[in-house]
C-alpha cells in the first residue's frame, strides 16, 4: 500500500491506531489481513451491555392505523411474553412467548382486521419483571 493510498484510505473517514500507522510506515502491511489487523475502529464498542432493567417502551408510531413498532429490553435473558390485550381485559393478541436474550428487542405489529380502533394495552412479562404500555389503533 503506497502512501496515496493509505491517504484515500484515511480521507473515507477510517482510523488507524497509532501502532497500525506505526506497522505501515515500518512497511510490515503485505497483505489484506496485515491491514485489518492494523486497523481498528474505536467508536464501536465490541460488546454492548445488557440494559439495567426491564422495559417496555413506548411504541411507534402511537396512535397508529395499519403497523407499529414495540420495543423492549431485557437485563437478563427470560422466557418473554408480550400481550395485546382490549380494555375489557380480553386477551387479543400474542405477539411473544419465548425465550430471549438480555439486550434490546423490536417487533412490528400489523393487527390488521383483527381489531378495531380503540386502546389496547400492551402487558410485557419477562420472568418475575412485569412492564405495561398503552397502543391506540386508529381506523
Amino acid at each position: 500500500m503506497g502512501v496515496l493510498q493509505l491517504i484515500d484510505f484515511l480521507r473515507k473517514g477510517s482510523n488507524f491506531t497509532s501502532e497500525g500507522i506505526n506497522v505501515f510506515l515500518a512497511g510490515n502491511i503485505q497483505s489484506i489481513q496485515d491491514l485489518f489487523d492494523a486497523w481498528a475502529t474505536t467508536a464501536v464498542p465490541s460488546e454492548v451491555p445488557a440494559p439495567a432493567a426491564v422495559v417496555l417502551h413506548e411504541s411507534d408510531p402511537n396512535p397508529f392505523n395499519l403497523s407499529t413498532t414495540v420495543r423492549f429490553d431485557l437485563s437478563t435473558a427470560a422466557h418473554v411474553r408480550l400481550v395485546v390485550y382490549d380494555v375489557t381485559g380480553r386477551e387479543v393478541a400474542v405477539l411473544v412467548d419465548e425465550v430471549r436474550a438480555a439486550g434490546g428487542h423490536a417487533l412490528d405489529w400489523r393487527p390488521g382486521s383483527q381489531v378495531g380502533s380503540g386502546v389496547y394495552l400492551l402487558r410485557l412479562e419477562a420472568g418475575a419483571d412485569v412492564d405495561l404500555g398503552r397502543l391506540v389503533v386508529l381506523k
